[in-house]
C-alpha cells in the first residue's frame, strides 16, 4: 500500500462527510488493486502521522472514523480532541463521541 494512494482516496472525501477505514480500504483494492483492511488502513495512517509526513498532515484524516460513527482516537486524549474540533469546525455534530452516519457518510461513486 502506498501512502499517496491512501491519501489520494481521503482527500476525495468532501468538507462536512466522513467514511469509514473499511471503505478507504474497499476503495484502495477497487481502484489500485491493493487488497487492505480498514485496520491496515488505520495503522497506516497512524504510522504517517508518528513519522511526521506532510502528507497526512495536510489530507482530511479526520474525515475518516470506524464504521459504527465513532472516533477511534477516543482514548488518546488531545488527538481525539483535535480530531472532534476539526470535524465540529465542518458542520459535523458529533455527540458523545458519535457520529450520524446516516447523516455524515460519505459514499464513493
Amino acid at each position: 500500500m502506498k501512502p499517496h494512494d491512501l491519501i489520494t482516496i481521503i482527500n476525495q472525501i468532501p468538507l462536512g462527510f466522513v467514511c469509514s477505514y473499511g471503505q478507504i480500504a474497499e476503495q484502495m483494492d477497487k481502484r489500485f488493486g491493493v487488497v487492505t483492511s480498514g485496520w491496515m488502513v488505520g495503522r497506516m495512517m497512524n504510522t504517517m502521522g508518528k513519522r511526521g509526513d506532510k502528507d497526512i498532515h495536510a489530507c482530511p484524516w479526520r474525515r475518516v472514523v470506524n464504521k459504527q460513527g465513532y472516533i477511534s482516537l477516543l482514548k488518546l486524549g488531545e488527538p481525539w480532541l483535535i480530531q472532534i474540533n476539526h470535524l465540529k469546525w465542518e458542520w459535523v455534530i458529533i455527540v458523545n463521541g458519535e457520529i450520524n452516519m446516516k447523516r455524515y457518510w460519505f459514499r464513493f461513486s
